[in-house]
């Protein structure tokens, strides 16, 4: 019966993808791969190809399509595509296995390994068809000034987050929220890319984090309490009709804030995008 049940669900999944067919190629994939390659080496010719890679639930399965390229490049350090990429706008993220990683403003992923390239664009139904590069999560390795800008946000708002746990008794998760407000610091806070407003890559952070309370805490109190704790520069929603959840503001972060009698859990975010530059 075991074997059965695995046999109907093999079968299952198998009919949902359909079945995949040559596309074509846009334009402007070969032009964004192309332009990056031959800055650092100007005879770079790499092949391109695409499959489509819809479900038989899509009203229009051959719409999804995966693009990709690939190309040999004699000579060329991962530093210099890396350096490349930047000035062009393109967010470095990690990827084991790969001596370079990079994602373009409009999500073509791109990657060396030794002295072979892949770059691929995908808006396929099933994950991972016709993929190298489909890894997940997508995390930015920052460059220099990416870390500077983002560290003083996070500064700002670690800053009240201390605040805020020294009202609740409780100690910060200095993994998330570290003391010095440096993002290098902070080897549990959650950073993704996203796309700037100015056009580039970009990456920003966002962070949960929670902490139990003791039996018969006060939600109402402790909010007036925390209310009070946020220092210059924050505008705090105090949500009256909701005594367990405030919500802060300054400029680009938030913080809000969610208590139970027994529970506290703290979200905050920098919503600015800040693109790639530097190294």
């Amino acid at each position: 019966m075991r074997f059965a049940a695995v046999a109907a669900g093999v079968l299952v999944l198998a009919a949902g993808c359909a079945e995949s067919k040559p596309a074509a190629v846009s334009g402007g994939f070969k032009d964004t791969v192309t332009g990056l390659l031959r800055q650092v080496a100007p005879d770079a010719s790499p092949t391109f190809d695409a499959m489509t890679c819809g479900a038989l639930t899509d009203p229009d399965p051959d719409s999804h399509v995966a693009m990709w390229a690939d190309a040999t490049l004699s000579g060329v350090a991962a530093d210099e595509l890396r350096r490349a990429g930047v000035q062009a706008g393109w967010q470095p993220v990690r990827a084991d296995g790969f001596d370079v990683v990079l994602v373009s403003p409009d999500d073509v992923r791109l990657a060396l390994r030794g002295g072979t390239v892949r770059a691929e664009l995908a808006n396929c139904s099933i994950a991972g068809k016709h993929q190298e590069l489909d890894f997940h999560p997508v995390v930015p390795e920052l460059t220099t000034e990416q870390e500077d800008v983002l560290s003083v946000g996070l500064r700002t708002t670690a800053e009240a987050v201390t605040a805020i746990h020294e009202v609740i008794g409780q100690p910060v998760d200095e993994a998330v929220f570290p003391r010095s407000g440096r993002v290098a610091d902070a080897t549990g806070l959650p950073v993704s890319t996203c796309k700037a407003g100015s056009g580039e890559r970009g990456a920003n952070w966002a962070a949960t984090t929670k902490r139990d309370l003791p039996a018969g805490t006060d939600p109402a109190r402790v909010k007036q309490e925390i209310t009070g704790a946020f220092g210059d520069g924050w505008t705090v929603d105090p949500r009256p009709k909701q005594p367990g959840f405030l919500k802060a503001q300054n400029g680009s972060l938030t913080i809000s804030v969610t208590l139970s009698a027994t529970s506290f859990e703290l979200s905050a975010a920098d919503l600015d995008c800040v693109g790639v530059t530097g190294s």
